[in-house]
């Protein structure tokens, strides 16, 4: 999804899945504003019965000026079984990051490999239009967690850049 004023979803899902051999899709959203609220979810997943199946998810990145996440609304990648690869979640935002009750979470499968989450504060046009400034991410988390996790593979690395962090009852 490219453009428009914004993206906004309640109990909505954009899924992308494999299942056996092969690879999930990757989801990229490109939006002025991303609201997700009411068990709404962006996933990828890769899943087989097999645990020798190679089977990868896909990545998930979001280019906004502000997402916010709540009520149960997750972004996820992950795999199931097998020794696949759970996707890369890359949000790139350039005012504020509002997570409530919500997560960002990666998980390999049985031997396989955690993707990483990379949560980054956007470069914002300078007044000269070949140059850019860094952003400066505003990170605001409630009841809510960013997890890369595996199981017996290896897990993936968490990264914050440019952030300005606010965590109540929260992890990272």
């Amino acid at each position: 999804i490219i453009g428009g004023t914004g993206l906004n979803g309640g109990n909505s899902f954009i899924d992308s899945f494999a299942f056996g051999d092969g690879d999930a899709g990757d989801i990229f959203i490109s939006v002025r504003d991303l609201q997700m609220s009411d068990n709404s979810r962006l996933a990828t997943a890769a899943s087989s019965t097999f645990e020798t199946a190679l089977a990868n998810a896909g990545d998930i990145t979001v280019t906004a000026n502000s997402v916010s996440i709540d009520g149960s609304s997750s972004l996820t990648s992950a795999v199931d079984q097998g020794i696949g690869r759970a996707g890369t979640i890359t949000l790139t935002v350039f005012d504020l990051l509002s997570m409530t009750d919500a997560s960002l979470s990666t998980d390999s499968g049985v031997n396989g490999q955690g993707g990483s989450i990379l949560v980054q504060g956007g470069a914002t046009p300078a007044s000269n239009a070949s140059s850019k400034v860094g952003g400066s991410l505003g990170v605001a988390l409630e009841d809510s967690f960013i997890t890369a996790s595996g199981r017996n593979g290896t897990a993936g690395s968490v990264g914050v850049v440019r952030p300005t962090i606010s965590a109540e009852t929260s992890a990272i």
